[in-house]
């Protein structure tokens, strides 16, 4: 039987013990804030190139040292045995590693010549590892794998699987063209008129001439 003194003491280490517990900063999940929407539609110039956004976040521990972000296909890490960000993400894509603050948020600013992130156009990534596409797009014949639901992924090391990796999902918006096709059909024989018209004029011109000559 357990004399008062050790149910005391007992009492006294189980208290401490909750107190240690609730004092203990707790770290929560990695988040991706900005873009608050996923998936999320790249924004592009106006002549169709994607542009750099910004993307923030938090759950970091404080100060973290080596937050980074860099774009992967689409496969899915959590159901892919052995996926990995050097073969599923383009390490040429990863700009400058920033730092959490005392809150472990951070940010990656757009168009920040050292920390702003920016997608590469529809097709190929630089290092020639996936294609990313928008809905529809014809793959390149590169032979390699096209995603339409490719993703950026932010952790604390581009080249290493991490508990605190976290991905959004990027869709690369359908081309637009402000200058209208015509057909090629219609356009060759619209040129051959205009050339036979021309050449009619110059030589009524220069018959015209002559007989005002003669």
């Amino acid at each position: 039987m357990r004399t008062p003194k050790k149910r005391a003491l007992a009492v006294l280490g189980l208290g401490l013990a909750f107190l240690v517990f609730v004092a203990a900063p707790a770290f929560a999940a990695t988040t991706i804030t900005t873009p608050s929407s996923n998936p999320f539609t790249i924004p592009e110039d106006a002549q169709g190139n994607p542009v750099s956004f910004t993307i923030s976040g938090g759950g970091f521990p404080q100060n973290a040292p080596n937050v980074v972000v860099e774009q992967c296909d689409g496969t899915n890490p959590a159901t892919t045995p052995g996926w990995s960000p050097n073969t599923h993400c383009d390490l040429a894509t990863s700009p400058s590693p920033t730092s959490a603050d005392a809150n472990g948020n951070y940010t990656f600013p757009a168009n920040d010549p050292n920390f702003g992130f920016t997608p590469f156009p529809p097709g190929p990534s630089p290092s020639n590892l996936f294609n990313c596409l928008y809905p529809g797009q014809t793959p390149p014949a590169n032979g390699k794998p096209s995603f339409t639901n490719c993703q950026i992924r932010v952790s604390s090391n581009d080249t290493a699987v991490t508990s605190d990796q976290v991905f959004l999902t990027l869709t690369y918006p359908q081309p637009t063209s402000s200058v209208s096709e015509v057909p090629v059909a219609i356009v060759l024989p619209l040129g051959f008129l205009a050339i036979g018209g021309a050449f009619w004029l110059i030589r009524r011109r220069r018959a015209g001439q002559a007989a005002a000559a003669v």
